[in-house]
């Protein structure tokens, strides 16, 4: 244009005809036309942004553009009900560009007015629609983001057009789904609260666990369920944005922020910090960071009280414990006693003291109710037990301090009131007969001694309670060693060791001098039997029998001590030989024993268990040789029965023998015992779950016509008759053959696992769902995870049933090796929580996993087996970690979800795909569970109202119907009583149903979650070192579980389905939920009785009867509230 400044150029003039012929025709928009005409509408706008400049300045084509905008604008506004969506979208994107050019035109218009109105129009349209647009643009957000449940059909028929519906009028449309947008205009607030906090995590999980209450809410108002949500939810958000400004956030609210990681206080600062900006949009930084900062100091302190506690609690008992032991005025010197009791009136409750206590009862009491605390409360209450006591009380507990303290209050009572210990002069003569003792216990026990008395003598001169704690704690500083020496020193009788420096105490000296010299010459020494030793009856161990007289085992030591510390080194000569026959006797006893619980025993021993204190000492030692020998041979011999018969890895060689004389009994009898029978069935169904009676019966006939033959081509090793064991070896050995038809496995070719094989694997976990993990590794395998697969090991555990694990992995990798590569899967054998094993148990397995797996010898024996074998720990310093922590590998990156819910559908018949509803009428076997929120809602009751039901609907089909209750009454399971209650109903008809009533009461420990895995996942309970029977799963069999409402020891931050999360996380299992709605408290008959009974006795008093009548009306209300 500027190239055209003269007007009156031919140039000039050859645009302005270009241009007057190339200016768009509009046309009349109407409903035949409209979608072409709508297509051009936006076009022709185009075209006149383009032509800018010429609206702009004056020039001869500015009047016939104006006459072409103002007809497209006419077209627009007078049109405004046919134009399509797009067209707005179009004027939403150009009404700034239209009102741009309308601006230079509004001075050259003779009715400007007119432009104006039309521009105005304009504006309201674009309003109209951008408010229409927002609306159900928020609404789709909304609902793509939060799932609304309770959409009305139009409003779904809405939300799916709106995808395509750009040609259709606006106006028409708007129309049509007039209602829906005035719905959502009602909820417009709540749509677009939502949108702002759409990127929040915890709102949506907040959002999610509202979602879950309200999805069975029924009410015919459109979007209620979404309306009752959103406030629901908003109130959780706003409390919680109140909360965390004040400090008073609570425990439970913390879920919101660690949806997966509970307990890990970075992951919840972490998410708290990302959400900030939407719950505090309006503060700054600064304010926002101190508001973070704020809950991390609390969360840690709330972390940090949770680890403290139990410590803390271990210390107070202690301190109110020692605060008794001194002074005991009865054992202490008349001119002591004033002293005394200014000593006593020092040790006093001081007000700091007196926090402590309050607090931790505080703490103590929200733990048993499981209330809920608020993170400023716990903070509190870490600050007062701080500033009291410090942190020092962990280590104490972890080092076993504190349970010396407790355990040996006896023996410390001593050490605190008796002169020997606490007069400096008579503690030095005490440690100068220990010395010159020639026993070197005695004078190791001079040497703790010397270390532990003084430092304990601190702790009487504490003034107050506060002072007392510390210095208790204070003993933690002397290190380790001093904990050890502190409890040699407690292991020993304190009590005799001052009486050895009296006179009143050398007769008794001199009575057993004389009895070790005649025992010399009368003298019998005692073995115990097999039998005795297996049961635990260490009072039988050792016997020493003189004359009329026998001393036990701790007997024999006890009055050793006393003569070695009461006579002088000269006059010990004449017992010596006696001494060293009791140093003799005791290692022959240890080999007797190990060779007996190695499974190894003696036929024909006759005589083996009495020596004779007169003969010579090369019998001792002769005798000594000869067991040490038989325990190393039959060692071997175990190892070689254990590889040549798998089928004698499902059992300890113990539970062997006893099968073993089961079969005996019952192939030699006619009348088989149905009972015995069951009884090696249960058994037999670790090793093959689907064993049947006949496969008992074929075993039964085969080891009445055994042939030993048969075990000659094994080529096991030679055993003299001299060596006593060669039939038992070969009775274990019969079994293991008998049984081999049972041991098959088979499996398919499949995926392999991410762990390696023909090496054991370490994995390392602190995750509570660890076991569902576990079952994620079998998800690969072709069939289910079995007791022979999982040990989950607990104080009972014994290191052979370690070892039966890892035979079992080795034997059936070799029984596959000649049809499947070593890349492929191989049955997975794993142990879980090793850490829980007793620490002598502990020892023997590492020795076990290192003399199978580790050594030279088995290294190169299994380079060709590629067996797969798991250590699953939540400990990685316990010592069998810390062996195999060149093993260690992470768990592979499997989903833990699907595979228990499978799992559980094979085994059982309820559906566990979706919601567990409540059914008994379907076919065992089958699970159930029963809670209720409150105690005393009648579970016991409404469990056996089911029972009788069942057996009302199995009755009719002609089945016997059993029922059991198995109480866990105790923090540790009673494995004994829980056996023979799920035992109590065997042996039972073919066709017959057990229901077991599994009561679980509110005193029990995590320790319930492994076995109820074990009962319900594996279906088997096997033996232990307490009992000798087991327990399998049969299809015949229901388990109504009863859940308890509260938990004695339930931490202040946990809930009963995080407790009990075995059936309520990775698997919902079917819940009855027990309330005064379903199960309304009655007056039975005994209670109706009772009233009958005692009507009489009052009817002279009415007073007395009106109460006894309130009495149980209060009773009443209080079930039904």
């Amino acid at each position: 244009m500027q190239d055209c400044e003269d007007k009156k150029s031919e140039l000039f003039e050859k645009v302005i005809r270009t241009m007057e012929n190339g200016v768009p025709k509009v046309e009349e928009l109407n409903k035949e036309n409209v979608g072409a005409e709508s297509k051009k509408l936006y076009l022709n706008l185009n075209y006149c942004f383009k032509c800018e400049l010429w609206f702009k300045r004056n020039n001869p084509m500015r009047e016939s553009l104006f006459t072409f905008l103002n007809k497209v604008l006419t077209n627009l506004t007078k049109n405004e009900n046919l134009l399509p969506i797009h067209v707005y979208k179009h004027l939403v994107t150009h009404l700034k560009d239209i009102k741009k050019l309308s601006s230079h035109l509004t001075k050259l218009v003779e009715r400007p007015q007119k432009l104006v109105e039309m521009i105005q129009r304009l504006e309201e349209m674009v309003k109209e629609y951008q408010q229409f647009s927002k609306l159900i643009d928020m609404f789709k957000q909304v609902h793509n983001d939060f799932s609304i449940e309770d959409l009305p059909v139009q409003l779904k028929k809405l939300e799916t057009e709106s995808e395509n519906w750009e040609v259709q009028g606006f106006i028409k449309t708007r129309n049509r789904y007039d209602q829906e947008i005035k719905l959502l205009k009602e909820h417009e607030q709540s749509m677009n609260i939502m949108v702002d906090r759409r990127d929040s995590v915890i709102f949506h999980e907040i959002w999610k666990k509202h979602k879950t209450g309200h999805q069975s809410s029924k009410n015919s108002k459109l979007l209620f369920i979404f309306d009752r949500m959103f406030q629901d939810s908003n109130k959780k958000w706003e409390d919680f944005k109140q909360d965390l400004q004040n400090g008073t956030i609570k425990y439970k609210d913390l879920e919101w922020m660690s949806i997966a990681k509970s307990n890990e206080t970075d992951h919840i600062m972490k998410r708290l910090e990302d959400e900030m900006k939407y719950l505090f949009p309006r503060l700054n930084d600064e304010e926002r960071k101190s508001i973070v900062n704020d809950v991390r100091i609390k969360i840690k302190k709330k972390m940090d009280l949770k680890e403290q506690l139990q410590p803390w609690i271990e210390l107070k008992e202690v301190t109110e414990r020692i605060k008794e032991y001194y002074p005991c005025k009865d054992e202490i010197k008349e001119d002591e006693v004033k002293e005394a009791e200014k000593k006593e009136n020092k040790i006093n409750e001081d007000d700091q003291w007196k926090a402590f206590v309050k607090a931790l009862e505080k703490m103590e009491e929200i733990t048993r109710t499981s209330e809920d605390i608020s993170i400023k409360e716990a903070a509190e209450c870490y600050d007062t037990c701080f500033e009291c006591v410090g942190e020092g009380a962990k280590v104490c507990m972890e080092t076993g301090l504190f349970k010396i303290l407790i355990d040996c209050e006896n023996q410390l009572k001593i050490l605190a009131s008796n002169t020997n210990f606490t007069n400096e002069k008579e503690f030095k003569e005490i440690l100068h007969v220990l010395r010159e003792n020639s026993h070197q216990d005695l004078q190791n026990l001079a040497s703790s001694l010397e270390c532990v008395n003084p430092v304990m003598q601190k702790l009487w001169k504490s003034n107050n309670m506060t002072d007392l704690a510390k210095a208790i704690l204070s003993l933690s500083s002397n290190g380790q060693n001093f904990v050890e020496m502190l409890k040699k020193c407690c292991d020993t009788n304190l009590a005799n060791i001052p009486s050895l420096v009296n006179e009143d105490n050398k007769a008794q000296i001199e009575k057993n001098m004389k009895q070790f010299k005649e025992a010399k010459t009368y003298g019998e020494w005692k073995f115990g039997t097999c039998e005795d030793m297996l049961q635990g009856n260490k009072n039988s161990e050792l016997i020493l029998e003189i004359v009329n007289t026998t001393w036990h085992y701790h007997e024999i030591a006890e009055k050793i001590d006393r003569v070695l510390l009461g006579v002088r080194k000269s006059e010990l000569n004449e017992i010596e030989y006696i001494i060293g026959q009791f140093e003799e006797c005791k290692e022959i006893s240890a080999a007797r024993i190990e060779f007996w619980k190695q499974g190894g025993r003696i036929h024909n021993a006759n005589g083996e268990d009495i020596i004779s204190a007169s003969s010579q000492m090369n019998v001792f030692t002769n005798c000594k040789k000869i067991w040490k020998q038989r325990l190393t041979k039959w060692k071997q011999c175990y190892l070689q029965l254990r590889e040549l018969f798998p089928a004698l890895n499902y059992f300890r060689f113990n539970e062997i023998h006893s099968l073993i004389r089961q079969i005996d009994t019952l192939s030699s009898s006619n009348n088989r015992s149905l009972q015995e029978q069951k009884s090696i069935k249960l058994f037999l169904q670790k090793v093959k779950c689907e064993v049947t009676d006949e496969d008992v019966d074929k075993i039964l006939q085969h080891w009445r016509n055994f042939d030993f033959d048969v075990l000659e081509s094994y080529h096991m090793y030679d055993i003299s008759e001299k060596e006593g064991f060669k039939e038992c070896r070969d009775n274990i050995a019969k079994f293991g053959q008998i049984l081999r038809p049972l041991w098959t496995y088979t499996i398919e070719k499949t995926y392999p696992i991410e762990l390696n094989v023909g090496k054991p694997n370490l994995i390392l976990s602190q995750d509570k769902l660890l076991l569902f993990k576990v079952l994620s590794l079998f998800e690969s395998r072709p069939c289910i995870p079995r007791a022979e697969h999982i040990l989950i090991c607990n104080e009972k555990t014994m290191e052979e049933d370690v070892a039966c694990l890892i035979f079992r992995a080795i034997t059936n990798d070799i029984q596959m090796r000649t049809d499947m590569h070593h890349d492929s899967v191989k049955p997975l054998y794993c142990l879980i929580y090793p850490e829980e094993l007793i620490f002598a148990t502990l020892e023997q397995v590492c020795r076990v996993v290192h003399d199978l797996l580790l050594n030279d010898v088995q290294l190169e024996k299994l380079k060709n087996c590629f067996y797969l074998f798991t250590v699953i720990s939540s400990d990685a310093e316990n010592p069998l970690c810390k062996l195999l922590e060149p093993f260690h590998v992470s768990f592979p990156n499997i989903s833990s979800q699907e595979f228990p819910k499978k799992m559980l559908s094979q085994l059982y018949r309820n559906s566990w795909t979706g919601a567990q509803s409540y059914d008994i009428n379907i076919e065992p076997p089958w699970i159930q569970l029963y809670t209720s929120k409150r105690v005393g809602m009648g579970k016991s009751r409404v469990i056996q109202r089911d029972i009788e039901k069942i057996r009302s609907i199995h009755s009719q089909k002609d089945k016997t119907v059993k029922d059991v209750c198995v109480a866990f009454n105790g923090k540790d399971i009673d494995w004994e009583q829980t056996m023979k209650s799920l035992r109590s109903y065997y042996p039972c008809p073919d066709n017959s149903l057990i229901i077991y009533h599994l009561n679980i009461s509110s005193c029990v420990s995590t320790q319930i979650n492994d076995f109820l895995f074990q009962l319900l996942f594996l279906q088997h309970i096997g033996s232990n070192s307490q009992i000798s029977q087991c327990f399998h799963v049969n299809s015949n069999m229901i388990f109504l579980i009863e859940i308890p409402s509260t938990l004695d020891d339930l931490s202040f931050d946990e809930s009963i389905p995080n407790f009990f999360y075995l059936f309520f996380s990775v698997v919902q299992f079917p819940v009855m939920q027990v309330s005064s709605q379903n199960n309304p408290f009655e007056f039975e008959m005994e209670a109706q009785q009772v009233i009958k009974w005692a009507r009489p006795y009052f009817d002279k008093n009415t007073r007395y009867f009106c109460i006894f009548t309130v009495f149980f009306k209060k009773i009443r209300e209080f079930f039904l509230v």
